[in-house]
């Protein structure tokens, strides 16, 4: 992972990021593993999903965002793009 236990965002973020995880829909949780943790292209997550590339980002658009909305929930503000950077 890029992000270090030294952001603290991420110290925010971090323990409740598999429950966050468990929440989404197994493609969505498959789009996010493959873009994020995985490093792959929106080509290769498309392919792997067997979706388009425009799908794939779709989907993986909208399941940061409800991971957004898990952690406001829970008291950890971070946008779209912030929460993307730390994972």
């Amino acid at each position: 992972m890029r992000a270090t236990e030294s952001n603290p965002t991420w110290e925010l973020v971090a323990p409740h990021l598999d429950a966050a995880l468990g929440e989404l829909s197994e493609s969505d949780r498959d789009a996010v593993l493959l873009r994020y943790f995985e490093n792959k292209s929106l080509r290769e997550v498309g392919q792997a999903l067997g979706t388009s590339d425009d799908t794939a980002q779709k989907r993986i658009s909208r399941a940061v965002e409800r991971l957004r909305e898990f952690f406001a929930q829970r008291g950890v503000t971070v946008g779209a793009g912030g929460l993307v950077v730390i994972i």
